[in-house]
């Protein structure tokens, strides 16, 4: 269920891309803006319209890269992923996003992942007029690390 006060956050965080700023701005503490984020992005299975737009919140603990995975129902959409940290994202402010071209299926990874919270956009550029159903997937793995164009993972050494 959708809550009006949850919805206030959501339009302060767009407002001021600053957890901290949206918090002072509703005169809240930024604990209740992150745990009112955590329940409304719950959800990973919905709905994508064309042009519409759905923002989820993922912490990350330390040591771990992030990275966001949408499938969507229908091949005829074209999805897109935005990723921050510590802040709202948007088209042109990202720490992430995906690569290629426009698509039903996309993926973005956060190669610098820092510990805390992300903010996850998803943003339905085209599709069919009913709607995509879409799944976002988010995986957190041992921090990747890349070396003259090889990727491996960081760990224990042997």
């Amino acid at each position: 269920m959708i809550v009006w006060d949850d919805l206030r956050i959501l339009l302060a965080l767009a407002r001021n891309p600053s957890l901290r700023v949206a918090a002072e701005t509703l005169n809240i503490d930024p604990t209740t803006v992150t745990r009112r984020l955590a329940r409304l992005s719950e959800t990973l299975d919905t709905t994508l319209f064309a042009g519409q737009e759905r923002l989820y919140l993922i912490t990350v603990p330390s040591d771990q890269t992030l990275r966001v995975r949408l499938q969507a129902d229908n091949d005829t959409s074209a999805n897109e992923i935005f990723i921050r940290h510590d802040a709202v994202p948007s088209a042109s402010a990202f720490d992430a996003t995906y690569s290629g071209p426009l698509a039903a299926d996309i993926a973005a990874i956060v190669p610098s992942t820092e510990p805390g919270t992300y903010y996850v956009l998803v943003r339905g550029f085209g599709g069919p007029t009913t709607g995509t159903g879409i799944r976002l997937l988010t995986e957190k793995g041992p921090r990747a690390v890349t070396v003259n164009g090889f990727t491996t993972t960081a760990g224990p050494s042997a």
